[in-house]
C-alpha cells in the first residue's frame, strides 16, 4: 500500500484532471437556469415556428400591431430561430436548457485544449479559466449569441494554429483547400445565425495584416490573405443577398440606444462592479503575458484592442472579449507556466541561485490542488440556479385569461416579458412591443411615453385605441409603476385579472362589459389562479 508521502492523490496528477469537468460543472450552474418568461428564447423560436409554417424567412415585422406588414425587416438570426423552435418543440425547455450548457461550455473546452497543445495547464489555468467564466456567466443564456461565441472561438483556434507556424509553407490540400472549405462552411453557417459574423471577418482581416507585415510576406501569410475571399463571400449565401447589412442599420437607433445591454458599461446602469472586475483583470493579464512573449504575434494584441473597443462600446461584449482573452493568453501559455515565473523571479533576484521547478512538496503541490479543486465546486454549488418560484415568472396564467376570453382591441403589453407573448400569442392577439427590436425607433419612443405616462403617453393610450394592457411582474417592477397606479386611478379602466405574474386593465366600455359588469366587484377577478 502506497504510503501517504507517495500516495497519487497527494502528489497531485490525479487532481488538475478534475479541472476542466469542475469547470463544466460551474459552466452548467450558470447555464442551465430556469427558463424565465424574459428569455430572449421564446421570440426566436416564435420567429423559427412562423418559418417552418410559411417555408420562408419573414422580411417584414411579425407579432406587433403597431408596425404595418410593409415594415421591412432582415431576420439575421433566421437559421438559429428555427433550431430554437426544433429544440423547443421537440424537448421543451429542458433541452432548451441542455443545449444552452453544451454551447456555452464548448468554447471554454475549446480552449483548454489549445492552452493544453501550447503548454502543460496548471492550477493557474484553472484560475484564469474560473475568472473567464465567471465574467461571461450572465451571457449563457439561450440565444443566438452562444452560436457566435462558439463559431468566434472556432476561428480563433483556427488562427492560433495557423499563425503558430508562420515559416512552414500550407500544403495544397491541407493548407488550402481544407481550410477554405471549413472557413466557407463556418462563415456560411455564422451568417444565416447570427448577424455578429461581421466581427469575424474583421479579425480574420486583421490576422491576415497583421502576419502579412510580421512575417514579411511568408507563403503561409498570403495563403491566410486568400483564405478571407471564401470568408467574405460566404457573407452573400443568405436569403436576404446584399439586403442583410440593412439589419446593421437599426444599430444606430434610438431604440438600441437604451437597451442597456448596447450601452457602454459605464453608462447608467453601469455593468456590475464584479463582472467589470473580472473583465479587465482576465484582459491585463492577457496582455501583460502577450507583452512578455518575445514571440508574440501581433494579431493577438490586434483581437484585444478591436473586442476590448468593441465592449467599451457595448457592454454585451464582454462575454466574447472574456474568450479573446483565454485564447490570447493560451496562445501565450508557456509563459505563465508556474516553473518558468519561479525562473523568471530567481533570475531577476537570485541570478546566482537559478534552479528548475517550483519548490514546492508532493504534499504542497497537493494541498494546492486539493484546495482549487473545492473552491471550483463551491462556485458550483453557489451558481446554482433557483427554483423557478424565485424567478421571473413565465406569464402564462394572464395569457391563458386574454385568450380563452377572445379580449378583443388593440394590446399593450410590457417589455420584459414580451418575449413569451410572442411564443404564446403568436401574432393573434399582436402586440404593441417586443424584443426583436424589428419596428422604427417611434414605437418604442411611444412606448416610453405610455409607461411614463406623460402628457403625450395619456393621449397615446385613446389616440392609438389601445383596448387593454397587461403587465406582468416581476419584471415590470419600478419600472411600471406609474403606469399601473394610473390605470388603478382612472375611472376608464378597470382591472379585471390580478395574479402573482401580472395584472391585466381592460378600458370600461361596453366592448368589455363581459369582462367586468357582470361581477359585483372586481375582487372576484382579483385572485392568484
Amino acid at each position: 500500500m502506497p504510503s501517504r508521502e507517495t500516495s497519487p492523490l497527494v502528489r497531485g496528477p490525479i487532481l488538475p484532471f478534475l479541472y476542466l469537468p469542475l469547470l463544466v460543472l460551474v459552466i452548467a450552474a450558470f447555464a442551465g437556469h430556469w427558463v424565465s418568461g424574459a428569455e430572449d428564447c421564446w421570440a426566436h423560436a416564435a420567429v423559427g415556428r412562423w418559418i417552418w409554417e410559411h417555408r420562408q424567412v419573414p422580411r417584414h415585422t411579425l407579432f406587433l400591431w403597431t408596425v404595418s406588414n410593409s415594415e421591412p425587416w432582415v431576420a439575421h438570426a433566421w437559421l438559429s430561430q428555427l433550431m430554437t423552435y426544433g429544440i423547443l418543440q421537440t424537448g421543451g425547455t429542458a433541452l432548451v436548457r441542455v443545449l444552452t450548457v453544451l454551447l456555452a461550455a464548448l468554447p471554454f473546452i475549446l480552449l483548454w485544449w489549445c492552452w493544453s497543445r501550447e503548454s502543460r495547464v496548471h492550477s493557474l489555468t484553472a484560475v484564469l479559466f474560473w475568472i473567464g467564466i465567471l465574467a461571461s456567466a450572465i451571457r449563457f443564456s439561450a440565444r443566438p449569441e452562444l452560436v457566435t461565441a462558439l463559431f468566434l472561438t472556432l476561428l480563433l483556434v483556427f488562427l492560433m494554429r495557423w499563425s503558430a507556424r508562420p515559416t512552414l509553407p500550407p500544403s495544397l490540400v491541407r493548407g488550402g483547400i481544407l481550410p477554405a472549405m471549413g472557413l466557407l462552411l463556418l462563415f456560411t453557417v455564422w451568417v444565416n445565425s447570427h448577424g455578429m459574423v461581421l466581427l469575424g471577418l474583421a479579425l480574420l482581416g486583421l490576422t491576415a495584416s497583421c502576419d502579412l507585415l510580421q512575417d514579411r510576406f511568408s507563403g503561409r501569410s498570403r495563403g491566410l490573405l486568400l483564405l478571407t475571399l471564401p470568408a467574405g463571400a460566404a457573407l452573400l449565401l443568405n436569403p436576404y443577398g446584399m439586403g442583410y447589412w440593412k439589419a446593421l442599420q437599426g444599430l444606430q437607433g434610438e431604440t438600441f440606444r437604451r437597451i442597456n445591454e448596447w450601452r457602454p458599461f459605464w453608462q447608467s446602469p453601469p455593468l456590475q462592479a464584479v463582472t467589470l472586475v473580472e473583465i479587465l483583470v482576465l484582459t491585463m493579464v492577457a496582455f501583460l503575458v502577450w507583452a512578455l512573449n518575445p514571440g508574440r504575434r501581433w494579431s493577438h494584441l490586434g483581437w484585444l484592442l478591436v473586442v476590448g473597443g468593441s465592449f467599451c462600446k457595448a457592454r454585451r461584449f464582454h462575454g466574447l472579449l472574456a474568450l479573446v482573452d483565454l485564447a490570447v493568453l493560451a496562445a501565450n501559455s508557456r509563459r505563465l507556466d508556474p516553473n518558468f515565473l519561479w525562473q523568471a523571479f530567481q533570475r531577476r533576484h537570485r541570478p546566482d541561485k537559478v534552479s528548475g521547478d517550483l519548490p514546492l512538496s508532493p504534499r504542497q503541490r497537493g494541498l494546492v490542488h486539493g484546495g482549487l479543486v473545492l473552491w471550483l465546486l463551491i462556485s458550483a454549488w453557489g451558481a446554482i440556479p433557483p427554483p423557478p418560484g424565485d424567478m421571473a415568472p413565465v406569464p402564462e396564467a394572464p395569457v391563458r385569461f386574454i385568450l380563452d376570453h377572445r379580449i378583443p382591441g388593440n394590446f399593450f403589453n410590457d417589455f420584459g416579458n414580451s418575449s413569451y407573448l410572442d411564443w404564446r400569442c403568436g401574432g393573434s392577439p399582436p402586440l404593441y412591443i417586443d424584443v426583436l427590436n424589428a419596428y422604427p425607433d417611434q414605437i418604442f419612443l411611444n412606448w416610453l411615453e405610455i409607461v411614463n405616462v406623460t402628457p403625450r403617453g395619456r393621449d397615446l393610450l385613446k389616440q392609438q385605441h389601445i383596448g387593454y394592457i397587461l403587465l406582468t411582474r416581476p419584471r415590470s417592477g419600478e419600472e411600471l409603476k406609474k403606469l399601473a397606479d394610473y390605470l388603478d386611478g382612472n375611472p376608464e379602466w378597470v382591472k379585471v385579472y390580478v395574479g402573482r405574474e401580472g395584472r391585466l386593465w381592460v378600458r370600461h366600455t361596453p366592448e368589455y362589459e363581459y369582462l367586468w359588469a357582470s361581477q359585483e366587484d372586481s375582487r372576484s377577478w382579483n385572485k392568484v389562479p
